[in-house]
């Protein structure tokens, strides 16, 4: 019984900056870019840029526990930027 509640003791600390970029590294794959902390819900989370291997890059949101509380892509095609900064002008 003393392991179980040593091991929840354990799994509930939080995350620090570094631990959170390699978890999501794991999960997400590509290369961290950046990682910042944030507040959610307030709370501290982190808010991490990802460089997926397709080029784009996906922006997490993790909670200090390491849950994922967001995602979204965001495309780094440069073509496709100058040709969106062309039809707004």
């Amino acid at each position: 019984m003393l392991g179980i509640l040593l091991s929840l003791s354990v799994s509930a600390a939080p995350l620090s900056a570094a631990q959170a970029a390699k978890k999501a590294q794991h999960q997400y794959g590509g290369q961290v870019l950046d990682i910042k902390q944030v507040r959610s819900n307030n709370s501290t989370a982190y808010r991490i840029k990802l460089l997926q291997p397709s080029g784009r890059v996906k922006v997490l949101i993790m909670s200090a526990q390491g849950r994922i509380l967001s995602t979204e892509k965001k495309s780094t095609d440069r073509k496709n930027a100058a040709k969106r900064k062309t039809l707004r002008n």
